[in-house]
């Protein structure tokens, strides 16, 4: 008689079913990333898979901006609590080498820590209590250049191990290539947007005669490129120097002045911070020069972005966007393309100069 034995069914390792379900996960987002072409969609698409995998109480995702210093937070996701509702975005953005979020992108390098309070170079955000929390930041990199940093944190000590560690650094490799080819169709995108928008002014103003029609066609066109709570454009006065207002579009009228109130730019001024750097240049609210004077376009400081336009043979004047709040930041693609405005802006003064030129030089002859 043979002996039959029962096989006893033994359930698999916890550490084997995680394994299997951190795999899955990876497969899945780095499916769900290659689809994707927008960096907030991107983002917002890796704190929602993390959350099926990791138990995180906040998860942020940083992405480098333009200036390459600036870290920006595109997706925040977390649980409701007192600890964590009080973050804004803007205590929230950072730069490169500032706090934990800071130092792993300047390093490129990961960082796991079961207290973050005893990291030296941790950074408490103002007017929130000093709390326990676990954190795991992983830089997103492409060979040398940092596309981003994934921030997560939970409430307790030595919520995240190595194996968390190891699983957000593929995430994170999978999640850059995504960014940085987001980052070049974007590019594309908006630079065949400029090219368009810029090709309709120069058609528009090549059929302008006069000098007010061409400053009204340039003004009324950079709201279509640029975020802006107003576009003035000055004109400098010949028996002066100063530079007075000729035209104002006001895209936000509880901020703007009223037209009247609108002091001359003092030649000194315009010539020292414009046209000493012939080129556009952004003004920061806390400049001096947009801290009350009469020539203030903003009944606040605000950001401006300065662009010189001249045209032959002595015409000079400046075109200038105000910011729509006191937050918002002008980067390479705004200097761009104001520059782009001012040179078509100069382009067809000179034109309507010289066409003047030739009428009254035709009406003397006749």
């Amino acid at each position: 008689m043979t002996r039959s034995e029962d096989v006893e069914q033994r359930d698999p390792p916890a550490v084997d079913l995680r394994s299997v379900a951190q795999l899955n996960m990876l497969h899945s987002m780095a499916a769900t990333l290659a689809s994707l072409d927008d960096v907030a969609e991107i983002a917002a698409a890796i704190t929602e898979e993390l959350r099926t995998i990791l138990d995180y109480h906040n998860c942020r995702v940083y992405v480098m901006q333009d200036d390459g210093r600036t870290l920006m937070p595109v997706a925040f996701r977390g649980e409701i609590s007192y600890e964590y509702d009080h973050e804004t975005l803007e205590e929230l953005i950072t730069q490169v080498g500032e706090g934990i979020t800071g130092w792993v992108a300047e390093h490129r390098t990961s960082l796991l820590t079961p207290d973050a309070r005893l990291v030296p170079f941790a950074v408490q955000i103002p007017d929130t209590d000093d709390i326990l929390e676990s954190m795991l930041a992983v830089p997103m990199t492409v060979g040398e250049a940092v596309q981003g940093v994934i921030v997560l944190s939970s409430l307790g000590y030595g919520a995240f191990d190595e194996e968390d560690q190891r699983l957000l650094e593929v995430l994170a490799s999978h999640a850059a290539i995504a960014i940085s080819n987001a980052k070049l169709l974007q590019a594309e995108r908006e630079a065949a947007e400029t090219s368009s928008a810029l090709l309709g002014l120069s058609k528009q103003l090549t059929q302008l005669r006069s000098v007010g029609d061409i400053l009204q066609g340039a003004i009324e066109t950079v709201p279509s490129l640029i975020e802006a709570a107003a576009v003035a454009f000055h004109v400098r006065d010949e028996h002066t120097g100063d530079f007075r207002l000729a035209r104002l579009l006001t895209l936000d009228p509880e901020t703007i002045r009223p037209w009247q109130e609108i002091g001359d730019v003092p030649d000194e001024v315009a010539t020292s911070v414009v046209f000493d750097n012939d080129e556009p240049l952004v003004i920061p609210r806390d400049s001096p020069i947009v801290q009350g004077g009469d020539y203030l376009v903003s009944k606040e400081p605000r950001e401006m972005l300065v662009a010189p336009v001249t045209w032959e043979p002595d015409g000079a004047g400046t075109i200038a966007v105000i910011g729509r709040d006191g937050d918002v930041i002008f980067r390479d693609r705004e200097l761009r393309l104001i520059r782009g405005v001012a040179d078509l802006t100069s382009l067809a003064l000179g034109n309507a100069r010289r066409m003047s030129e030739l009428e009254r030089f035709h009406e003397l002859v006749a």
